[in-house]
């Protein structure tokens, strides 16, 4: 509501204007509990998750991605997911950002390099995701723990977070 005095000739007078913002509070509210439901899968997901640009510059990432790296958040922001990848394998990383770029990606996994310089194997699926006019690369990470828990594993590549999966045989 806004008033003002406006003077007349026959004197002051009182000009109100109401107007009703229940939908644009209806509507900031409803943003504010999908970004309070982002948030918490983002922070709880027991998958690593990686936000990046298309050159791989990490933007953000999950605490379970801190948790797999030995890294803090903090450090994981500066770096680049080539950084995470180890020696020998950034070549194969960089090959399947390349098909990212490209829109042709095909999960993979990639052996990541820790802090401590532990080696692990992991599941990578990503998709592509736009903020306004800005594209984005968003990574959903799984170690693959050990040779028997592989079934699921490649379920979950083939079938998670739009990642298309093909079948070497």
């Amino acid at each position: 509501m806004t008033a003002s005095i406006i003077e007349k000739e026959a004197g002051p007078s009182t000009l109100i204007a109401v107007r009703d913002i229940t939908a644009t509070k209806e509507s900031e509210a409803r943003a504010l509990l999908f970004e309070e439901r982002f948030r918490l899968v983002f922070e709880q997901a027991n998958e690593a998750i990686f936000l990046s640009d298309p050159e791989g510059l990490i933007l953000d990432a999950n605490p379970a991605a801190s948790r797999l790296t030995g890294y803090d958040l903090e450090e994981i922001r500066s770096m680049n997911v080539q950084d995470l990848h180890e020696p020998s394998g950034k070549h194969i990383s960089e090959a399947e950002l390349d098909k990212v770029r490209h829109g042709t990606f095909q999960g993979f996994s990639a052996t990541g390099i820790c802090k401590d310089g532990t080696l692990r194997h992991c599941a990578v699926t990503v998709s592509i995701i736009h903020m306004g006019a800005r594209k984005l690369v968003l990574s959903m990470v799984m170690e693959i723990p050990e040779p028997h828990g592989l079934r699921p594993l490649l379920h979950w590549a083939r079938n998670g977070l739009g990642g298309y999966w093909t079948d070497p045989r």
